[in-house]
C-alpha cells in the first residue's frame, strides 16, 4: 500500500500493513516535523525587490506555506503581497518591512497588514481575513454632558466631530466639567460705573477703581517746557532734562554718515567706513570670522530636484526608495559668476541620475550618471560661470 497524506497541510498518512520496520522515518520526516512547523515554525523573507510567493514543496516536504507565522522583511517603499496557497490555514503574519503588505491568494483581494503591525489571519472559503474582532463601529455620536455639546459628520464611515457648548457667558472649568463662571466671585465685575480715568484694582476680591492722580502714578506733564522728560525724585514727579548733563547734545552740526560715540562724554562723531564698520562693497580683511554655510535639505524620495541658488550653498538630499532616475532641475535665483553648490545625496539602492543642460561636465570631470547606493553618501561640486550660463562640475566623490 502507498502512504497517503493529508488535504490541507500534507501530513502523511501511513496505511496499514506498511511500512515495515520503516514507520519512524516517516513519522518523524512527514508528521512530527511538519507538524512542529504548523504550529509553531515561521518563515520570513525579504520583500524589497519582489512580492513573496509561499514555496509549496508538495505534500510530506518542507514548505513556507505550512509555516504558522510569516514574517516580511527589507525596505520596499511600496505595498508588497504575500501570496498564499487558497485554502483553509491560519496565518500570523509580522510586518517588519517598511511598508504595507497584502496576505492574499493568488487571484483574490487579501488583507492589509500594515507596517510595524501583526495580525492573526485565517482563510474564510474565499479569502484571507482578520480574525479576533470583537465588533464593528457602525456609527459615532457626542453625548451632552459636562458643559458639551456636538454633531458629527458621516458618522458611518469616517466621522468628523466639532465640539460646542450649552453653557452662555464666561465658562470656567472644576476639572471635569465646564461650567458657567459667577460674576464678583469668579472674576471682577465690569466697570461700566466707574467714572473716567486710570483703573486700578484695590482688594483681594479684584474690585476695580479710580487710581488717585500723584498717589498711584505721577501727575501729568502738561505744565513742562518742550525737551526731553526726565524722573527728578523719588515721587516720580518728571522734569525736562538738562543737554550735555543727563544726555549727549544733538548733532545737527555732524555731516552725513553712520553715527558712533567716542569719548566717556557721549559726544557724537561720524564714522569711519573699513574702520568702525564693514562696507557693503568695500574691501576690507576680516579675521577670526566664520562664515555658516546655507545647507537646504530637499524633501526625500521627491524627483525632479528643485534647488534655490538664491538661498542655498549646498543641496542635501535623502532616497530610500527602490530604483528610479532622480532628475535634477535648473537651479532657481539669480547666480553670479564663482558662484559654488554643493549637491550632497544619500541613496538606500542605485539611482540613475539625470540632469538639466544648465549643469555642464568637463573633459576630465563627466556629470555622474549613477548613485552609489547601499547608503553611502556622494558629493558634487559646482561652480557657476556667467559667460555660458553653466553651473559647471568642477569635482565628485563617492561612497562615503
Amino acid at each position: 500500500m502507498t502512504t497517503a497524506y493529508t488535504p490541507l497541510l500534507g501530513f502523511a498518512l501511513p496505511t496499514e500493513g506498511e511500512l515495515d520496520g520503516a514507520w519512524g522515518d516517516v513519522v518523524n520526516d512527514n508528521v512530527t516535523s511538519l507538524l512542529d512547523s504548523a504550529i509553531a515554525g515561521y518563515a520570513t523573507a525579504s520583500v524589497t525587490s519582489a512580492n513573496w510567493t509561499l514555496t509549496t514543496t508538495g505534500v510530506g516536504l518542507p514548505n513556507q506555506a505550512r509555516m504558522a507565522i510569516l514574517i516580511p522583511t527589507g525596505t520596499p517603499g511600496v505595498s508588497r503581497n504575500i501570496v498564499a496557497p487558497s485554502s483553509s490555514k491560519t496565518y500570523i503574519v509580522i510586518n517588519q518591512s517598511n511598508a504595507s503588505v497584502v496576505l492574499k491568494g493568488a487571484a483574490t483581494t487579501g488583507l492589509t497588514i500594515l507596517t510595524g503591525t501583526y495580525v492573526l489571519a485565517a482563510w474564510n472559503g474565499s479569502d484571507f481575513v482578520q480574525i479576533g474582532k470583537n465588533g464593528t463601529v457602525t456609527t459615532t455620536s457626542v453625548a451632552s454632558a459636562n458643559g458639551f455639546a456636538g454633531s458629527v459628520a458621516t458618522a458611518d464611515t469616517t466621522p468628523e466631530i466639532t465640539l460646542s457648548t450649552s453653557i452662555t457667558g464666561v465658562l470656567k472649568g472644576n476639572g471635569t466639567a465646564l461650567l458657567a463662571a459667577t460674576s464678583g466671585t469668579d472674576y471682577a465685575p465690569g466697570t461700566s460705573a466707574l467714572t473716567t480715568g486710570i483703573v486700578k484694582s484695590t482688594t483681594s476680591t479684584g474690585a476695580l477703581t479710580i487710581a488717585t492722580s500723584g498717589t498711584d502714578y505721577a501727575p501729568g506733564t502738561s505744565a513742562l517746557a518742550t525737551g526731553i522728560v526726565k524722573s527728578a525724585t523719588s515721587t516720580g514727579a518728571l522734569t525736562i532734562a538738562t543737554s550735555g548733563t543727563d544726555y549727549a547734545p544733538g548733532t545737527s552740526a555732524l555731516t552725513t554718515g553712520i553715527v558712533k560715540s567716542t569719548t566717556s562724554t557721549g559726544a557724537l562723531t561720524i564714522a569711519t567706513a573699513g574702520t568702525d564698520y564693514v562696507t557693503p562693497t568695500g574691501t576690507e580683511t576680516l579675521t577670526n570670522k566664520t562664515i555658516t554655510s546655507r545647507v537646504v535639505a530637499s524633501t526625500a524620495d521627491t524627483t525632479p530636484v528643485a534647488i534655490n541658488s538664491g538661498t542655498t550653498d549646498m543641496a542635501t538630499l535623502i532616497y530610500t526608495t527602490a530604483a528610479t532616475t532622480v532628475t535634477f532641475s535648473a537651479p532657481s535665483g539669480s547666480p553670479v559668476n564663482g558662484q559654488k553648490l554643493i549637491i550632497r545625496i544619500r541613496t538606500t539602492n542605485v539611482q540613475t541620475l539625470a540632469w538639466n543642460a544648465v549643469f555642464a561636465g568637463g573633459t576630465s570631470t563627466s556629470l555622474p550618471t549613477a548613485s552609489s547606493g547601499s547608503s553611502k553618501f556622494d558629493y558634487f561640486g559646482f561652480i557657476y560661470n556667467d559667460t555660458v550660463s553653466k553651473w559647471q562640475l568642477i569635482g565628485t566623490a563617492f561612497g562615503y
